[in-house]
């Protein structure tokens, strides 16, 4: 069970043990918006002004306006039908390929910039690429 708290990063209960991840281990930001599982057990976390961190298990690779994303401030994470992560954050939309092997910036969708996207809802639908009425 994952826990995202208000600037002291997200904690991790296995059932016997609390483990908590912030600034001091891996985020760049404690201030945590959303969480997701993806469907390789992955948890992905959205935060406030430090981009969107990726925990395999392992380690943890953050991406940022560095890496290619619209904002900093992720409002929405979620997982489409073909296992691509979207990153809805304060100036636009970002799809992220994913696989067990490689993670990178597929597209940035900067044309919805004057809209934070405060909720991504997982769809069916997919036209041209995007998530189709569920931004």
């Amino acid at each position: 069970m994952w826990f995202g708290t208000v600037g002291k990063g997200v904690t991790r209960f296995d059932g016997q043990t609390f483990t908590t991840f912030d600034t001091s281990n891996g985020l760049e930001n404690g201030i945590i918006m959303t969480m997701l599982e993806d469907s390789y057990g992955n948890i992905w976390i959205g935060t406030e002004g430090g981009g969107v961190t990726q925990y395999d298990g392992k380690s943890m690779f953050t991406f940022s306006t560095v890496n290619g994303l619209c904002d900093n401030t992720v409002y929405g994470l979620m997982q489409d039908k073909d296992k691509q992560i979207w990153v809805g954050t304060n100036k636009g939309a970002v799809k992220l390929f994913f696989s067990k092997e490689n993670t990178s910036i597929l597209s940035a969708d900067t044309s919805l910039s004057n809209k934070e996207l405060n909720k991504l809802k997982l769809s069916a639908q997919v036209q041209n690429g995007y998530p189709f009425n569920d931004i």
